[in-house]
């Protein structure tokens, strides 16, 4: 474990890499005073104290709904211990904005469904009851692993610094540490590619469990076999070469123009293949 924790600090990303991911490493002052302006205020987790010692390391994902504010709010959390993959964190949480797409086609989850777990008790009150469940387990030394983490935390509220996001580190493996804005990988495509590990089998497929957990096996991998990373990096480095001039022979050819006839006329319509 020793080994696998310095592994994951030495692997986290630096402050800038994130910055130009998207996240927020800073925590924001409310100086208007504003409810927007406290809503969206940001928190670090708790800092170390030795009397309530937290996890090393754990793996996030959260599913989340569109409100009528215009932002989203967290639907459900998950949270795992990155070493024992124990599940700290498993809940649904009530948004506290009217919903406006419930964004069921992705997560499965809807009113019935939510309604069913609030008469069970099953219902965290809200993202920041959902960001205190995470911080009952993390402190501002943990590692947050995930995939793509910028946008839980951003609707948790949350600025945190160790970070490890298997989407960077992906990116970072085929193009370098100057990949700038090119192309993600996504979680299914690297439990697929490096894992041979299939997830996300129905329609409604997204689940917070799993993917962090999925999440939590890509990084384990990315850690323990570091040739065999590379060597994922040199095909998909190779194969997103031979794929750009498809790309754009696609883009050049991917409108022309066809002859319609028209109230008794021809008339140029373009027309996407």
């Amino acid at each position: 474990m020793a080994v696998i924790h310095d592994r994951l600090i030495l692997r986290c990303h630096s402050s800038q890499r994130l910055k130009q991911e998207g996240y927020n490493l800073g925590q924001e002052n409310c100086n208007n005073g504003t409810k927007a302006a406290i809503r969206n205020k940001r928190s670090r987790a708790p800092n170390p104290d030795p009397l309530w010692p937290k996890r090393k390391a754990v793996a996030l994902d959260c599913e989340m709904v569109w409100v009528r504010n215009g932002g989203r709010e967290i639907l459900s959390i998950s949270v795992v211990d990155f070493f024992t993959a124990e599940v700290l964190v498993d809940s649904l949480a009530e948004p506290r904005e009217p919903i406006v797409d419930w964004r069921t086609h992705i997560h499965g989850i809807g009113p019935e469904s939510l309604s069913m777990a609030m008469s069970q008790g099953r219902v965290l009150p809200g993202w920041a009851a959902a960001r205190q469940q995470l911080f009952k387990h993390i402190n501002t030394e943990t590692v947050i692993v995930g995939q793509s983490l910028q946008h839980d935390l951003k609707w948790l509220r949350v600025s945190h610094v160790r970070i490890f996001d298997t989407a960077i580190v992906a990116a970072e493996a085929v193009a370098g540490k100057d990949f700038g804005s090119g192309r993600r990988w996504s979680l299914k495509s690297l439990c697929a590619d490096l894992l041979k590990l299939r997830i996300r089998k129905g329609p409604e497929a997204h689940c917070a469990l799993e993917d962090a957990m999925a999440a939590r096996e890509v990084a384990l991998w990315c850690i323990c076999y570091p040739d065999k990373l590379k060597q994922w990096a040199k095909r998909a480095h190779k194969k997103s070469r031979t794929e750009r001039p498809k790309e754009a022979d696609h883009k050049k050819n991917g409108r022309r123009k066809v002859h319609h006839s028209h109230d008794g006329g021809e008339g140029n319509v373009v027309v996407p293949v």
